[in-house]
């Protein structure tokens, strides 16, 4: 692995982990008191956390919906992946 693919897979494990931390898991126990725990941890399981930030997988509508509900009540931004 060449020092640019080491840099880049930092900074790609860096972004997923700031926005677990900042975004995700806030949401993901918000969504655990609204809708349970074991809907909780289907919508926002850690592989789909990576799959939305990385782009592997595309958010819904319903999805977006939950989201962006879920931020405004706890006052989070957006993260660049969402909006748009």
């Amino acid at each position: 692995m060449t020092s640019e693919q080491r840099i880049r897979n930092n900074n790609h494990r860096r972004r997923v982990q700031a926005a677990k931390d900042n975004f995700f898991l806030p949401i993901k126990e918000l969504v655990k008191s609204d809708f349970g725990e074991n809907y909780s941890n289907y919508f926002l399981s850690n592989r789909k956390m990576v799959e939305f930030v990385s782009g592997e997988q595309v958010l819904l509508p319903y999805q977006k919906s939950i989201l962006r509900n879920a931020a405004k009540k706890l006052g989070l931004a957006l993260p660049e992946f969402m909006v748009g």
